[in-house]
């Protein structure tokens, strides 16, 4: 091959026999190093062993049928769960889950949906009821095999399913009940959901992990005990980590971060990475990508 891009993340690659031996030692640290310290908001709280997003389909879409919440997120710190009476951690962003409002019908007279939605509209859907990485064993008690993230969870799957759907409804309609008392809509009128659906990304890599970035607060020499790393360095060495230098990576896990500027688990790195890679071998910017970005996030980076 001429040059080869490998959208390879950290846990995978470290599967892969003889990688180390093709890394320099400094290079190897580098990629091997893995961090998550946390910013001062979320300094309180201990990150667990998995990274954890769930969605409740409900077939009346009753957070914009009945309550009108389009967007937004309960609570506030949306990040940072909730826990109910009886347990069930919450994390919901309204505008999150995918859901259809009835638009209108059609010459025959039969419905047509559309993906945007009408607040106290004929909807229904999936809310995101919880995304985190705090209070995440009520959703992984239900994964069976740690190597498959997608869990779902149904009343025909045994009675502890059933039970969880019910604590769920429990859960959200103890939450919102002030808001339907306001509107006057009875909770008797919602009914159950039918199907959570969870995606588990483990962090003790085990079968497909949570990113695993450099989250630093102090230094990034100190956080990954190489001296003299920054994180120019270190984007520098993991474009191009094999002695092979026609081997690049492009992939989001590979972004070192101070905790206080945090931005996520995004694919966009993966392509700014890819377009590093193309860049340092004589392709220029695509007609298409904003030129300001790509000189801020592809030119200068290199």
């Amino acid at each position: 091959f001429e040059k080869l891009f490998l959208n390879t993340p950290r846990a995978a690659l470290r599967k892969i026999r003889g990688a180390e031996e093709l890394m320099a030692k400094d290079v190897f640290t580098t990629f091997n190093c893995t961090r998550m310290d946390l910013p001062e908001e979320f300094a309180n709280l201990h990150a667990e062993d998995a990274l954890v997003k769930a969605y409740v389909y409900y077939s009346d879409a009753w957070w914009i049928s009945k309550l009108g919440l389009t967007d937004g997120s309960y609570p506030k710190q949306e990040f940072i769960p909730t826990v109910s009476a009886n347990g069930v951690p919450l994390a919901i962003h309204y505008n999150d889950g995918p859901a259809v409002c009835r638009a209108g019908t059609d010459s025959r007279g039969e419905p047509i949906y559309s993906g945007d939605f009408v607040p106290f509209g004929q909807c229904e859907g999936f809310l995101q009821s919880f995304y985190s990485f705090v209070n995440v064993s009520w959703f992984t008690q239900f994964q069976v095999d740690k190597s498959e993230p997608f869990i779902e969870i149904r009343a025909s799957n045994g009675e502890a399913q059933a039970q969880a759907l019910a604590d769920m409804h429990q859960a959200l309609m103890d939450a919102h009940k002030p808001l339907f008392q306001k509107l006057n809509v009875s909770l008797e009128t919602i009914p159950l959901p039918s199907i959570i659906v969870i995606s588990s990304w483990r962090r003790d890599h085990v079968g497909t992990t949570a990113p695993t970035k450099v989250y630093y607060n102090t230094t990034l020499e100190k956080a990954c005990g190489l001296k003299g790393l920054t994180e120019e360095s270190y984007r520098r060495t993991l474009l191009q980590p094999f002695a092979n230098k026609n081997v690049f990576l492009a992939n989001n896990d590979y972004r070192a971060t101070r905790s206080d500027q945090m931005y996520g688990d995004w694919a966009e790195e993966s392509l700014l990475m890819a377009e590093r890679a193309l860049r340092t071998i004589g392709i220029s910017k695509p007609s298409w990508l904003n030129g300001t970005y790509y000189e801020q996030h592809v030119t200068e980076k290199l």
